[in-house]
C-alpha cells in the first residue's frame, strides 16, 4: 500500500527505488538513502549471497581473459576473445565505481528526491521526466537484450552447423573439447554470465541516466519557479503597496535562489559521484566500436554473424547516446535560468537593492554547468557524434 502511494505522490523516488532494489538483490548492497531494519541472520545470508555473485561476475571473467593464451582458438573466437575482454572488463568497471562511489551516490539521489519538494514543485514536470527516463530504460534494455538474443542465435548456429557446444562467451575454461556433466554445468554458468552481467549494466545506466534526468529537471524547475513569480508579482502590483510587494518580492526570489544553489549542488555532486562511470562508458564506446569494426574485415560473414555484430554496433552507440543527450540537456536547461530569472518581475520592485541582488543571482546562473568524462571531455549532443567519429577514424588509422 505505502509502495503504491509512493508511486502517485513521487514517481521519481518510486522509480529509483525499485533500480536500488535490483542492485541490492544482485549483490551490491543497500544504498537506498532511507535505512530498512534488517535481522542479523538476513545480513549474514545476504553477505554471502554479495560474495558468490560478485566472485561469479569477477571470476568468470579473468575466464574470458585467460582465453586469450589458448592455442586452439579459430580466428572466430580469437576475435570474440578479444572483444570480450574490452566488453566484460569495462562492464566490471562501471560496477566498481558504483561500488566506491555508494555514499556518495546514496546522497546525492536523496537531495535529489527530496531536497526542496515541500517548497516547490510541478507534477506536470515530473511526469515529463519519468517519460524520459522510461524511454532510456527501455532503450537500454531494448538494445541490450537484443544484442544478446542475436549473439545466442550465432551461437546456435554454429552449433547445428558445426558440431560444436552452444557459445556466446569465449573462456579458458571449459574449451569445446570439454565435456560431461560438470562441465555442461560450468558451460551453463559461462552462458548465463553474460545475461547477468548486461542486466546490473542496465541497472546502473539507468541510474547514471536518471540522474542526469532529475538535474535536468530540477533547472526547469527552477526556470517554472521565476516565470510563476513574475506572474505572481504583475498580478499583485496593483493589490499591494510598494514595501509589501519589495517584501514579498525578497522572500520568494531568496527561496529561488536556494532552490538554484540545490540544483548546482546536484549537478555538481552526480558529476563526482556518476563521473567514473561517465568516463567507462566512452572508452567502451571507442573501444568496442573499433573491435566490431575490425571483425567485419578480417571474419568471414553470415547473415546472423552480421546482424549479431550490428546489433552489438547499435547497442554500444545507443547506450553513448543515452549519456550525452540528457547530459546536454543540464546543460543547456541551466544556460536558460538567467533569462527566466530576468523575468521574475524584478523591475516591478523600487527598492535598488532588491535589483543588486537580481544582478548577482544573474550572475551566478550565467557559469555553464557541464558534465564531463576523464574530467575533461565534455558530455553534449555535438560530442557524442565526435565519439563516433573518433572511433571510425581510430580504425580507419589500423585498417
Amino acid at each position: 500500500m505505502r509502495e503504491d502511494k509512493m508511486e502517485i505522490n513521487n514517481s521519481q523516488k518510486f522509480y529509483t527505488k525499485m533500480i536500488f532494489r535490483y542492485l541490492y538483490s544482485v549483490g551490491l548492497g543497500d544504498w537506498w538513502y532511507q535505512h530498512e531494519d534488517r535481522s542479523d541472520s538476513h545480513r549474514k545470508l545476504y553477505c554471502l549471497w554479495a560474495v558468490i555473485s560478485n566472485a561469479y561476475i569477477f571470476l568468470n571473467i579473468c575466464n574470458e581473459l585467460l582465453a586469450n593464451f589458448r592455442k586452439d582458438l579459430t580466428d572466430v573466437e580469437k576475435n570474440d576473445a578479444i572483444q570480450f575482454s574490452f566488453a566484460h572488463p569495462l562492464i566490471f568497471a562501471k560496477i566498481a565505481s558504483f561500488f566506491f562511489n555508494r555514499k556518495k551516490i546514496r546522497e546525492v539521489f536523496g537531495r535529489l528526491l527530496e531536497e526542496n519538494r515541500s517548497v516547490y514543485s510541478c507534477g506536470e514536470l515530473e511526469k515529463e521526466s519519468m517519460k524520459q527516463i522510461k524511454r532510456y530504460s527501455l532503450a537500454f534494455i531494448g538494445v541490450s537484450y537484443m544484442t544478446l538474443v542475436m549473439s545466442t542465435i550465432d551461437g546456435l548456429r554454429a552449433h547445428f552447423k558445426e558440431g560444436i557446444p552452444i557459445r556466446t562467451e569465449v573462456t579458458y575454461y571449459p574449451s569445446p573439447s570439454n565435456s560431461g556433466v560438470i562441465v555442461n554445468i560450468l558451460r551453463f554458468l559461462v552462458e548465463f554470465h553474460w545475461w547477468y552481467i548486461v542486466s546490473v549494466m542496465v541497472a546502473i545506466d539507468s541510474l547514471a541516466v536518471a540522474s542526469f534526468v532529475f538535474v535536468t529537471f530540477k533547472f526547469k524547475l527552477l526556470q517554472r519557479y521565476f516565470k510563476d513569480m513574475g506572474l505572481t508579482v504583475r498580478r499583485d502590483q496593483s493589490n499591494m503597496t510598494d514595501e509589501a510587494l519589495a517584501d514579498k518580492f525578497r522572500r520568494d526570489f531568496i527561496v529561488g535562489v536556494k532552490l538554484h544553489e540545490n540544483a548546482l549542488w546536484c549537478a555538481e555532486n552526480v558529476q563526482k559521484a556518476f563521473g567514473w562511470v561517465y568516463s567507462v562508458q566512452v572508452f567502451e564506446t571507442v573501444a568496442l566500436l573499433v573491435m566490431c569494426l575490425v571483425k567485419l574485415v578480417t571474419t568471414n560473414h553470415n547473415m546472423i554473424f552480421l546482424l549479431a555484430n550490428f546489433a552489438f554496433m547499435l547497442c554500444v552507440i545507443i547506450l553513448n547516446g543515452s549519456y550525452m543527450m540528457p547530459a546536454g540537456d543540464v546543460t543547456y536547461e541551466a544556460s536558460e535560468v538567467p533569462t527566466s530569472i530576468f523575468l521574475c518581475g524584478w523591475e516591478l520592485v523600487r527598492q535598488t537593492d532588491l535589483r543588486f541582488l537580481v544582478v548577482v543571482a544573474i550572475q551566478r546562473s550565467q557559469v555553464p554547468v557541464i558534465m564531463k568524462a576523464f574530467g575533461i571531455m565534455t558530455l553534449s549532443y555535438s560530442n557524442f557524434i565526435a565519439v563516433l567519429r573518433f572511433s571510425y577514424s581510430f580504425f580507419a588509422v589500423l585498417y
